[in-house]
């Protein structure tokens, strides 16, 4: 079947079990171009006599979309110009754009990421707008908070214990001069009814940082890094509350642990420094200080307009 148009193009039909195609007449710089697509092949075919690039899809359930992405590239061609190469991709790319999913963050980023916000709320009592700047979370650093005095780890869990997982043998290791401390955040979920929810804990710091420009930049490029965009919150939607009051634990001799440190001395330098990651889980019941102690308040005061949760 002919498309009018110049150059002329088909659109080739081989029956249900065959294919839709179009048909451009073919020359060697169409050799190399690709769909990237697994149900859009791209081919070569000589009909009588002649050679033709061939685009389109074997799998008949998918000929009615198929035939709109032929269209397109047909149009590219005839009405704008465009290069078959050029043509075929900038389709392709368009219906990629369209059909994305949301690169959203996962069940596990969201509840870490609510740990990490309530500290920054939280470190606001004492540190003010530095807390933005003292978060290193989003910049990859090996610990969470990086305060004056002391550096925080923040692990944040649903269980009903507070086990958490260290994926970092570094997590656990103190900087020379500053303490380390392991904040554990044990969360319930209760729906999507309640006020706790991510997008609201991310207001909440926003509207502390408001009267700030580079501070509200800062914070608005670290949500960019953990993949949160406002644009999502509606996948966002699950909300929760704090299981347990916030626990402060020290790292030291009485902290269970592995380090590098550890694992040298377990089986000996030339084989652990062959490791590159270990993954292990900690219980944290009973250890450190809770929430509202004089030993935890010491390091994160009370929050004087309430906590995030």
């Amino acid at each position: 079947m002919p498309i009018a148009g110049a150059p002329t193009l088909w659109l080739w039909l081989e029956g249900s079990q065959g294919g839709l195609r179009l048909l451009v007449p073919f020359d060697e710089g169409h050799a190399q171009i690709a769909s990237g697509l697994t149900e859009v092949q791209i081919g070569k075919v000589t009909l009588d006599g002649a050679a033709f690039l061939t685009v389109g899809t074997s799998e008949a359930k998918l000929f009615q979309q198929c035939h709109a992405l032929l269209t397109a590239i047909a149009d590219d061609i005839q009405l704008r110009g465009r290069s078959v190469a050029q043509a075929i991709a900038d389709s392709i790319a368009a219906w990629r754009l369209l059909l994305q999913q949301v690169s959203g963050m996962s069940a596990d980023e969201q509840v870490g990421l609510v740990g990490e916000l309530w500290l920054v709320h939280r470190a606001f009592e004492r540190y003010g707008l530095d807390s933005i700047d003292c978060w290193l979370g989003p910049r990859a650093e090996v610990h969470d908070f990086s305060a004056p005095t002391c550096l925080i780890e923040v692990k944040t869990t649903l269980n009903r214990e507070r086990i958490h997982i260290v994926s970092d043998l570094r997590q656990f290791v103190p900087t020379p001069g500053r303490p380390l401390y392991i904040l554990s955040i044990q969360l319930q979920p209760v729906g999507a009814a309640g006020n706790g929810t991510l997008p609201a804990a991310v207001r909440s710091i926003e509207s502390l940082i408001a009267s700030d420009s580079q501070r509200a930049d800062l914070f608005a490029a670290y949500l960019r890094k953990v993949k949160y965009s406002h644009s999502h919150e509606s996948h966002y939607s699950a909300s929760y509350r704090l299981r347990t009051k916030p626990a402060l634990v020290l790292v030291n001799d009485d902290c269970p642990k592995v380090s590098p440190e550890l694992l040298r001395k377990a089986i000996g330098a030339p084989l652990a420094d062959r490791i590159s990651r270990v993954t292990y889980s900690v219980n944290l019941d009973g250890l450190g200080w809770e929430d509202g102690t004089s030993e935890f308040v010491g390091v994160l005061p009370a929050a004087s307009g309430g906590d995030l949760l």
